[in-house]
């Protein structure tokens, strides 16, 4: 196999003085430990399922894995139904409808009159069909037995009679009467006749001519009832959900609903979305950041690059970090303990082996770096990120400011005490900026 490598990193190898014989190698050991670190990156601890189903009882309190927010496209599309629902049909009226119809109810009345004037007080039989046809035209609001009736009533009752239906047709007239709507208006006109003096057998023929007598005074104008619709619908603003992580979404012990069920669907699809991006982002920020630890290492100690054992013990140091920190947070989260995380950080201790195996200048400016990406680990956590790093620099200082003397057991157990104290004082800084501990 040819040791040839592509000239764009034959000359950066050669720029970091790396020697030409370790120089494949060397890219071979870089691109492992840069996917390596992705990977830890991009490990997903948190297996988030709901293995549950509605109307059950919850076995166990479900909580967000993670900061998380979804548009809830069920709630919103309930939303824009009530708003197309709350925008009234739009109607055109039709020319001429309503005085159709009181011209219709006027002719009937008036051959109505002939009839009574003719015939008051008098019991027509069933032979005298032919004769009420002879009054009355085919269009008849109520039918022959009725107008039969019609003897019956006193001279004051028929008069009221004609001049109540024509109000009363006047009046639900002033609505719009459409064929959606026709139904529920000669609905109501037992709601105007009811309240009006008079006998069971006025009130009845009253209503019965009024209900013949109604028509549609309109109709719709579905194109554009359906645009107001769709505009009232698109006006709606989507329904957002967010979830902060760790917080309750099912209590144990509650029946779980189909909401319930609609909010855990979401949140597993979010995450699966954000998938690839979370890849894309570990992946970028991890080239990122090693080219920056090769740039710094070939300014301030180049020896690290040209000999393999020290850089071989640096990245075991960075993978150990970055592993037993997503662990230790895994851990943390599973549990709840946010303080798990932070008091087990393993970033103090990596930088104290660094200080001590390589050099202090190297371990703090690697602190900085291992804290950028235990902050993506911490999944944006700033508390882990800023008391992991606070405690991993204090430490090395302490050591450095040791180093003077000869007991090793007392440097390191020196720097511990220090890192000891300068995470309880961050802690205390952090609970006093943060306001809501003091609610």
């Amino acid at each position: 196999m040819s040791d040839q490598t592509h000239p764009l990193w034959s000359g950066f190898a050669d720029w970091l003085e790396i020697p030409k014989k370790r120089q494949r190698n060397f890219l071979f050991q870089l691109l492992f430990f840069y996917l390596l670190v992705v990977l830890i990156l991009f490990l997903d601890t948190s297996h988030f399922r709901s293995d549950v189903s509605e109307g059950m009882v919850c076995p166990k309190t479900i909580r967000s894995p993670r900061n998380i927010s979804f548009v809830d496209e069920q709630k919103t599309n309930e939303l824009r139904r009530f708003k197309e629902e709350e925008v009234k049909s739009l109607v055109k009226p039709i020319k001429n409808a309503v005085p159709e119809m009181i011209i219709r109810m006027n002719k009937f009345l008036g051959e109505a009159e002939r009839y009574y004037s003719d015939f008051n007080q008098r019991h027509l039989g069933e032979e005298d069909e032919k004769l009420i046809a002879s009054y009355f035209s085919p269009d008849l609001l109520i039918n022959s037995a009725q107008i039969k009736e019609l003897l019956s009533l006193p001279r004051s009752e028929f008069e009221r009679l004609k001049q109540t239906s024509i109000q009363i047709l006047k009046n639900l007239n002033q609505q719009d009467i459409t064929t959606s709507n026709l139904d529920a208006v000669t609905g109501d006109v037992k709601k105007h006749v009811d309240p009006l003096p008079g006998g069971y057998l006025f009130k009845r023929l009253l209503g019965e001519m009024v209900r013949n007598g109604l028509t549609v005074n309109a109709i719709e104008d579905i194109e554009q009832t359906r645009i107001q619709r769709d505009a009232a619908a698109k006006a709606v603003v989507p329904v957002k959900r967010t979830y902060q992580k760790g917080q309750k979404i099912i209590d144990e012990g509650v029946v779980v609903t189909a909401d319930d069920i609609n909010v855990l669907k979401a949140i597993e699809q979010q995450i699966h979305k954000n998938l690839l991006l979370a890849f894309l982002g570990n992946t970028l920020l991890t080239g990122l950041i090693i080219i920056i630890l090769l740039l710094h290492l070939r300014l301030i100690r180049p020896t690290i690059l040209k000999d393999a054992s020290p850089f071989h013990l640096l990245g075991g140091l960075w993978i150990a970090a970055l592993l037993f920190g997503k662990l230790v947070y895994a851990f943390g989260s599973a549990y709840d303990q946010s303080a798990f995380s932070i008091l087990l950080s393993p970033l103090p201790s990596i930088g104290l082996l660094m200080a001590i195996l390589l050099d202090s200048q190297i371990a703090i400016f690697h602190q900085m770096l291992l804290g950028i990406l235990l902050f993506a680990i911490a999944e944006g956590n700033a508390k882990i990120a800023i008391l992991s790093l606070l405690g991993g620099v204090i430490g090395i200082l302490a050591w450095s400011f040791s180093s003077k003397s000869g007991n090793i057991r007392h440097q390191i157990g020196w720097s511990g005490v220090t890192i000891g104290v300068a995470n309880t004082i961050v802690i205390l800084a952090l609970l006093v900026l943060d306001s809501e501990n003091f609610a």
